[in-house]
């Protein structure tokens, strides 16, 4: 573990202090060489779980940030998220709002260290459902009841998307790539896939007696992670969003 940073356990709700001048700016890799290729080696990545009032303040503008630069990339250009505000339910910073003290949040991020620099790269948003959020999210013909959870968003900066991670102890782990083949790595597995997977095991989330996975049909890799895990296809509609039809798959899980 880096003495100066700060790791906190993915299945606690963390009470660790955020430094009041945490600038979540991300940090520059540090360049090594082996057998005469260059590799980056990044600082280590921290999978974490914040409380629902951390995500709902000291939090909710790097998560929303993150979320919006995620959706905002790739096939998301034509109609990208906007930081918005929290009165704007299709906002990034509105849907950190709108879970409120009912969500799940796991965050992949760099450790604060000791001049309160640190950066969100990733996080999953989840909620505990209640009737408000069943209406919001178009889940009530599907079976979703109060008390069955969401997983809602999975955001990763663009800088991270496609990458894959290598286990270093202690809810830890490195992003490494080889910067002459931009070739994955051979061991470990995917960050998305990573924080699917772990956010599924969060207590609060597998004392749910339904999981529900709302997606769209572009985003292959989400459906192909959902039948991995054991999820099935319920149906889908469609919704406007910044003036354009688009689809909505829901997908559920009995625990």
């Amino acid at each position: 573990m880096h003495p100066k940073a700060q790791m906190i356990n993915l299945q606690q709700d963390s009470k660790a202090p955020i430094p009041a001048n945490a600038t979540f700016q991300e940090q520059n890799p540090i360049r090594a060489k082996t057998g005469g290729k260059a590799i980056i080696r990044e600082p280590l990545v921290s999978l974490w779980t914040p409380s629902s009032e951390r995500v709902t303040t000291t939090l909710s503008e790097p998560i929303a940030r993150c979320l919006s630069a995620a959706f905002s990339s790739g096939p998301w250009a034509a109609t990208p998220m906007p930081l918005g505000d929290a009165s704007d339910q299709h906002s990034a910073r509105g849907i950190v709002a709108g879970l409120g003290q009912r969500s799940l949040t796991l965050v992949a991020s760099t450790g604060f260290d000791g001049d309160g620099r640190g950066s969100v790269l990733a996080s999953v948003l989840g909620c505990v459902l209640d009737d408000d959020l069943i209406e919001q999210y178009g889940l009530r013909s599907y079976g979703a009841r109060a008390g069955d959870a969401l997983f809602a968003y999975i955001g990763l900066r663009p800088s991270v998307q496609g990458r894959r991670v290598r286990p270093m102890g202690n809810d830890n782990y490195s992003l490494e790539w080889n910067t002459e083949k931009q070739a994955k790595a051979k061991n470990g597995s995917g960050l998305a896939s990573l924080l699917f997977s772990q956010w599924l095991q969060l207590p609060a989330v597998r004392q749910c007696p339904r999981v529900f996975i709302r997606t769209r049909r572009i985003l292959k890799p989400i459906q192909a992670l959902a039948k991995r895990n054991g999820f099935e296809y319920c149906g889908s509609f469609d919704l406007e969003f910044q003036g354009v039809q688009q689809d909505r798959m829901v997908y559920r899980k009995i625990s």
